[in-house]
């Protein structure tokens, strides 16, 4: 059974929250879609919702300079890589035993933090990971804690390089969502691989010694993940977006995600309408996949 265009109520549920920081949306009387049949939309109800803020600090020197601080002065608890093309840094700690968390923390773990060319310097820019870490505390408990606990002393280097406090963007709602197959999580990410071509999105398969089931997922076609984060850098910290596949004790299998939409709002208004498509196509992609015979 497929639906032409599933995302109506993950959007809804991002709209109460995210639309409410971007501009002109009272103008907007067009109506969501209707659900049309009974399969479970997101968000995913064992995990509640968080408001995130994204956080930028502003420091003197150059982007390669603050990237190469930074690195320095996390070293010894850890493991930094650089992407010089994205200006983003993916910091792990080295103290958390990973092996030991919940997978789905992987979504948060690698840390990711921008650094941008900015007019007196550089732009150092975040999305709060204890926010995103609030929603899974409930659930995971200790795990979750020691994920939150790794991210300070990273934000005090951070504010060490800066000049003055952040700027902090309007709170924009965390959406954590779950798309459900009766496919084991093998044939899932087979499938999606197969799909994805013609889908107009890439499946990447990130490395993780936790688990082989941490996928980026990025769209191409008029709204372009690429395209989208040469004109707002900041779209790096959110896309490509990271799904979990997981298998469920009946042999089926779950993918969970942070919804993009409003994230990017979050980000700078303009991208609501790029967050909107991105999300919709990101949905409707994995529950094909999700319901594929």
């Amino acid at each position: 059974m497929k639906n032409s265009r599933i995302s109506a109520f993950l959007l809804a549920s991002a709209l109460l929250v995210g639309v409410g920081a971007c501009s002109d949306s009272s103008d907007d009387d067009s109506e969501l879609p209707e659900k049309e049949d009974d399969r479970p939309l997101g968000p995913d109800p064992d995990f509640p919702d968080s408001d995130l803020e994204i956080r930028s600090h502003f420091a003197e020197d150059d982007p390669e300079s603050v990237r190469a601080t930074l690195t320095d002065d996390l070293d010894d608890a850890y493991e930094v890589e650089s992407d010089s093309d994205l200006g983003i840094l993916s910091v792990t700690p080295t103290d958390v035993d990973t092996a030991e968390l919940h997978p789905t923390l992987n979504l948060i773990l690698p840390f990711r933090i921008g650094v941008w060319e900015d007019e007196a310097g550089s732009r150092i820019s975040y999305l709060g990971p204890n926010s995103q870490v609030d929603i899974f505390e409930q659930n995971m408990g200790e795990s979750a804690e020691d994920v939150a606990a790794a991210w300070d002393p990273i934000e005090e280097s951070i504010t060490d390089l800066s000049d003055g406090d952040p700027d902090i963007s309007t709170p924009a709602a965390v959406t954590f969502t779950q798309v459900d197959s009766e496919h084991s999580a093998s044939d899932l990410l087979q499938t999606l691989d197969d799909q994805a071509e013609s889908q107009d999105v890439t499946v990447e398969h990130l490395e993780s010694a936790e688990s082989q089931n941490l996928i980026a997922l990025g769209v191409e076609g008029e709204t372009d993940s690429s395209s989208l984060i040469e004109e707002f850098p900041e779209a790096a910290l959110v896309v490509p977006t990271h799904a979990i596949v997981t298998e469920t004790s009946s042999g089926g299998s779950t993918v969970r995600y942070f919804d993009p939409f409003p994230l990017l709002s979050a980000i700078d208004s303009d991208l609501r309408d790029a967050g909107m498509e991105i999300s919709s196509q990101v949905s409707d992609f994995l529950w094909d996949a999700a319901l594929a015979e």
